[in-house]
């Protein structure tokens, strides 16, 4: 995305932002893997970089609002990522829990200026989290975002009137098996608020599944929340049509790839 956001040019990133989610549809997939609305202020950022626009917020709004809005235009389900920003950090989180010691205000000024001018325009319906640690909300041992109340429910579904889908990073990612393990990565990531993990994909998806239903079953996780997050999975299912059309047209892959 540092490309586009050297040509400064909103049209490019709709353009870009509609070839891609119409050539994932056609292929069957619903979530392109964007937009990274990530500000990197950090040069030394070691795992976001050329994933983000820039290192200025108002230049990340005025790019990635038009990439959200060609995929909802696509009718494709946003990926916007990191939140709530990984781009004042330097470590990999796919090694280590990075931590982000910024004030709130200053997150909130910045890394969360993209979230806050595109939720109330209607232009996100899919959030991925991220793994780092934030004092200003978790205070304490380094304890990621993906597992804390305070971030994924209280700031993203309260403070910012969030109420599209929320999806995990990988609980593949080392920070997260080492920590919890693979059962109470996933447990501890709906608890939190997530309505869909990416689930450890070097093990079995039972083991994951497994674990989420005697977390249910015991009264850990609500069954109201599960409710909850299944009727917004079936809503967008149904927005974008999978629900009477399930199946890809193949004779019309040509048409619409490339």
């Amino acid at each position: 995305l540092m490309r586009v956001g050297a040509t400064r040019d909103p049209e490019l990133a709709y353009r870009l932002a509609w070839l891609e989610a119409t050539e994932q549809r056609a292929y069957g997939f619903h979530i392109p893997g964007m937009p990274c609305l990530d500000v990197n202020t950090n040069p030394r950022n070691a795992i976001i970089n050329t994933r983000a626009f820039s290192d200025d917020a108002e230049l990340v709004c005025r790019l990635g609002l038009p990439m959200l809005r060609a995929q909802i235009d696509a009718r494709a389900i946003t990926c916007a990522m990191h939140f709530p920003g990984h781009g004042a950090t330097e470590d990999d989180s796919h090694i280590r829990i990075p931590v982000d010691g910024r004030s709130e205000q200053d997150i909130w000024e910045c890394d969360l200026l993209p979230y806050r001018e595109a939720i109330p325009q209607g232009l996100l319906n899919g959030i991925c989290t991220n793994h780092l640690h934030y004092p200003c909300w978790e205070p304490g041992p380094p304890a990621p975002a993906t597992i804390s109340h305070r971030i994924v429910t209280d700031l993203l579904r309260g403070r910012l009137g969030y109420d599209g889908l929320i999806m995990s990073d990988s609980l593949t990612m080392k920070p997260m098996k080492d920590a919890y393990g693979i059962e109470q990565a996933a447990i501890l990531t709906v608890q939190a608020g997530h309505d869909i993990v990416l689930q450890d994909y070097q093990s079995d998806p039972r083991i994951t599944h497994r674990a989420l239903v005697e977390a249910v079953r015991d009264g850990r996780i609500s069954e109201d929340q599960v409710a909850a997050s299944a009727a917004r999975i079936m809503r967008y299912k149904q927005w974008m049509g999978v629900l009477e059309d399930p199946l890809v047209d193949l004779e019309q892959v040509p048409q619409r790839v490339a």
